[in-house]
């Protein structure tokens, strides 16, 4: 079985979601493929693969030229013609030579008799920022055809590239669950999860959460679970500091529990805590987005943003899940579920979904790409 070339500048332990999304994929698609993976040298990446006792992985510092270099390397060692690249994620950082590789691979195949083909797993184009666009533009124009988990990137990508673009899936970077503890009767316990970074539609939150304890002082407990680890980049510290201002001016900082970023043998736990998720996200629900999937799969009943025509169109019945379309809907639909703890049986339904995420078939149906 000829091996693919797994390239990912994100892993588990980096910190964000695409890394572990990532994780979860290669080692869904590891039972079905040989794979060579190729990723950013950081310690918690480092660790990670050393206690999964992961084989034929290549460690990089950076991804400039000479990280392209060691790619081509490694291709005629091994002997290498399909690569399959996970972008984006913060383990890139900043260098666009990686985002030339499809390109590269291309004028390679004008005087090779074995031809490489390039695919792209997209996470974001249309909604990430002017920079991280112009980066992910290369990757997009050159691959040879590229999947996406994202509905509304699906349907724009689709129009401009045709049939090289296909709709996959996403599945929980948290284990799912069968059962949930019965709430105790104290405070309702409403929490968000997830970094704090721009796009999440934290203001909104914060304002929903503030309306809510002028008018039912001492009825809620909030949770911020999660945050951005400031060892791996310092892009998102200026945000946080509005967020914490934000919080003081709308006199909720002795209210709400932060707990920052979490270590992954944490989360679960915390998860558990909480009672109703509340997600507003600003460019709405998406199947992408594994905040939500993480809530979905601890049975949290979620109040969040009105969802595209795919989360719609999945959840349009669902107890357990309140689609809005803005602050006093996310209110309402809060209040709904605290009346007679309804929030209790409404999560427990949400499992019923759990077929529809689950990581060994989305990795069957990346691979089947390149068939």
């Amino acid at each position: 079985m000829e091996k693919i070339l797994y390239i990912t500048g994100s892993f588990p332990r980096l910190g964000d979601g695409i890394g572990d999304a990532a994780g979860k994929l290669y080692s869904s698609m590891i039972k079905e493929q040989d794979l060579l993976l190729i990723t950013s040298d950081i310690p918690g990446i480092r660790k990670y693969i050393e206690e999964n006792k992961y084989k034929d992985v290549l460690l990089v510092p950076n991804w400039k030229l000479g990280t392209v270099s060691r790619i081509f390397k490694q291709m005629k060692k091994n002997g290498i013609s399909k690569i399959l690249i996970e972008y984006a994620g913060n383990g890139y950082k900043k260098d666009v030579s990686i985002s030339f590789l499809p390109f590269f691979i291309r004028v390679r195949n004008l005087f090779s008799r074995k031809k490489t083909e390039c695919h792209l797993r997209l996470h974001e184009y249309t909604m990430c920022r002017p920079a991280r666009k112009i980066f992910t533009w290369p990757l997009v124009r050159f691959c040879h055809h590229l999947d996406t988990p994202s509905f509304v990137e699906y349907e724009h990508l689709k129009k401009k590239f045709g049939n090289k673009v296909s709709k996959s899936g996403i599945g929980s970077n948290i284990n799912w669950t069968d059962s949930k503890k019965k709430p105790s009767g104290g405070k309702i316990n409403l929490g968000f999860f997830g970094g704090i970074y721009p796009g999440k539609g934290i203001e909104n939150l914060l304002e929903i959460w503030s309306r809510l304890e002028q008018k039912y002082p001492e009825r809620f407990q909030y949770y911020l679970l999660g945050g951005f680890p400031r060892n791996l980049t310092s892009a998102f510290d200026g945000y946080q500091a509005e967020i914490q201002k934000l919080i003081k001016e709308k006199k909720l900082d002795s209210k709400i529990i932060i707990t920052g970023f979490l270590p992954e043998e944490e989360i679960e736990q915390k998860l558990d805590l909480i009672d109703i998720a509340v997600l507003p996200y600003e460019d709405g629900l998406t199947l992408r987005r594994g905040s939500f999937l993480a809530f979905l799969g601890r049975n949290v009943a979620v109040v969040t943003a009105s969802g595209d025509a795919e989360a719609g169109e999945l959840f349009k019945n669902a107890e357990g899940v309140r689609m809005c379309a803005g602050e006093q809907e996310m209110i309402e639909a809060i209040l709904a579920y605290s009346e007679q703890e309804k929030y209790y049986a409404a999560g427990l339904s949400n499992g019923q979904f759990r077929k529809y995420f689950d990581w060994d078939k989305i990795a069957k149906k990346v691979l089947e790409l390149f068939d």
